[in-house]
């Protein structure tokens, strides 16, 4: 699917969830090639006359296309989200070329559907368990799904607690996005993903689904609960056989920093698509259980290097993601593993920036951390979402550079971490994230 932006436009790959961007001139080419059907003399033209300083550059379009078109399928370009002009091109206007510090709409959306949950995990940042009385309605939730679609979201990716603690309702929301275009993702602990339940899933829409895996057997069922990890296990078979996109997901730990090997081949053995290690964050009953998972500074560095290369030694096999500042802090301890050259990841939260979030209770916030802290910018039964993204206070808190962090030589780098963790740490959004360079090297 590919949107307009101010300074131009992206293109998302709904198979990897990456967002790529391009500026005015690549974007208005590519909405001529895969909207209005024009050939590639007729778009030179066209371009020389709707960007009369546009200098033509047939060599380096002709080689932009080529590239687009063999990363990606005529389905994912033939898609524009956002509204529509007749002719098939947005309704986004190109101002300047000022920086921008934002997307015009999130790329994602990270809902937070229910605080509903079968387990009683030690490390849940969210503290769920019981459903909360207030929590969105099918037809609130279908209300605010409009809206998204009316300002281009790509993606809804639904976790709680357990998203399929309500599962009917699940369905019904699922299929209304499904029928407006949407990518639909769930997380899940597995438990409750049976044959039945996989294929009503995978009939409403859900095609991707991220399941959490802690480590060996015993070490799930520690965190988990007894019996979670065999249980997880057939609900991992379930989706993988519902032909889902499977991702495993680990919170890196003290308690698991042994095992995330083991972690990798449990994902081949069970055939899923790849894994994805994430930052343990001290919140919720994590927070009350930080002896037991809070890990050193010195083994942060020793986690990132092996991330790096287990990464890189696996990526013809597995799709190995992880928390941006594994992979950032892993260029530095180990700038030649990946066996690129000059290979430059960027540790900069896109919360409030290209992803949002919606609480159960319906309160907009930046990312669901942020959210369980308690810190929105509203709720969707009282405010307008676009009008919040676009202009609302809170957001604008996620876009400016952090008090801490003016002057630093790596801002282009962090873009100051984890506000979530800032906010922990020191009751402040620009606080530096507890894990900053600066500290460690």
């Amino acid at each position: 699917m590919i949107r307009r932006e101010q300074f131009g436009g992206i293109i998302y790959d709904d198979e990897t969830g990456k967002v790529y961007t391009t500026d005015k001139y690549s974007f208005r080419a590519l909405e001529m090639l895969t909207q209005e059907g024009l050939g590639r003399d007729d778009i030179s033209k066209k371009l020389q006359e709707e960007f009369s300083h546009w200098k033509p550059d047939l060599n380096a379009m002709n080689e932009f296309f080529t590239m687009v078109t063999s990363m990606f399928t005529d389905e994912v370009l033939s898609v524009q989200r956002g509204s529509l002009l007749n002719n098939g091109s947005s309704t986004v206007p190109w101002g300047d070329d000022k920086e921008t510090t934002h997307f015009i709409a999130p790329a994602i959306i990270f809902w937070i559907y229910t605080n509903k949950c079968n387990l009683q995990c030690i490390h849940c940042v969210q503290d769920s368990g019981e459903i909360l009385k207030n929590e969105l309605s099918v037809s609130e939730c279908k209300k605010v799904i409009d809206e998204f679609h009316e300002m281009g979201v790509f993606e809804l990716s639904f976790s709680g607690g357990e998203p399929m603690s309500r599962l009917d309702d699940l369905l019904q929301i699922g299929r209304y996005a499904r029928d407006l275009g949407f990518k639909l993702s769930i997380a899940t602990n597995g438990i409750l993903a049976s044959e039945r339940n996989a294929k009503n899933l995978a009939e409403a829409g859900f095609k991707y689904a991220q399941v959490s895996i802690e480590g060996l057997r015993s070490t799930h069922d520690y965190i988990r609960g007894k019996g979670a990890y065999d249980k997880t296990l057939a609900g991992i078979r379930n989706l993988v056989k519902e032909n889902f996109f499977v991702m495993l997901a680990t919170t890196v730990s003290n308690f698991n920093k042994t095992e995330l090997e083991d972690v990798v081949e449990l994902a081949k053995r069970l055939g899923v698509k790849g894994v994805r290690f994430v930052r343990f964050m001290p919140m919720g009953r994590g927070l009350k259980n930080i002896e037991l998972f809070s890990i050193s500074k010195e083994d942060e560095l020793r986690i990132a290097e092996k991330l790096w290369r287990v990464k890189w030694r696996n990526q013809d096999q597995l799709m190995i993601t992880f928390n941006k500042h594994y992979a950032s802090y892993g260029m530095k301890v180990a700038p030649n593993a990946s066996g690129l050259d000059g290979f430059n990841w960027k540790w900069d939260c896109p919360a409030g920036r290209m992803r949002a979030s919606i609480m159960p209770n319906g309160d907009i916030t930046a990312c669901p951390l942020i959210g369980s802290l308690g810190l929105h910018g509203g709720n969707i039964r009282t405010h307008n979402f676009k009008e919040l993204w676009e202009r609302g206070s809170f957001f604008g808190e996620f876009r400016k550079e952090k008090e801490d962090c003016v002057g630093c030589p790596e801002w282009n780098i962090c873009k100051g971490g984890c506000k979530a963790w800032s906010y922990v740490k020191h009751s402040r959004l620009g606080a530096r994230d507890p894990l900053c360079f600066r500290e460690i090297f």
